[in-house]
């Protein structure tokens, strides 16, 4: 789930707050998919990337890296390598964060990834 960054979409980034059904996500191989339905949830954990402070998720969101996609709690505090749309390789770190946040949870059919503010996040059964 998502709790702060820009969604990819045909029509440019849209802040995460502003994605609604029939917006067309971005899948990694930058195919067009239709937003069916976008869920609020309050989380009490978060995970921040150092060199992607725009991004923000919650526990259990599968980012894609250069070695295979992995879960964000797995990779706290380590440094790992992410690949963005324009093939650069950026060396991040993720730090978890406590609080109250809101998340949202995307689902677009036949979607498996979608790019948040040049990351790539897979969707495990059409959600994120």
């Amino acid at each position: 789930m998502i709790i702060q960054g820009q969604v990819l979409t045909d029509n440019g980034p849209v802040d995460i707050k502003n994605l609604k059904p029939g917006d067309k996500v971005l899948n990694q191989l930058h195919r067009a998919f239709a937003v069916t339905a976008v869920q609020k949830k309050t989380v009490s954990v978060a995970y921040t990337f150092a060199k992607n402070p725009n991004l923000m998720v919650t526990k259990g969101t599968v980012i894609k890296t250069v070695y295979g996609s992995k879960k964000v709690e797995k990779l706290e505090n380590v440094f790992f390598y992410m690949a963005q749309p324009n093939a650069r390789m950026i060396k991040d770190k993720i730090q978890k964060a406590l609080g109250e946040y809101t998340a949202y949870d995307i689902q677009a059919d036949g979607c498996n990834s979608i790019f948040v503010s040049n990351y790539c996040l897979e969707l495990e059964d059409k959600n994120a």
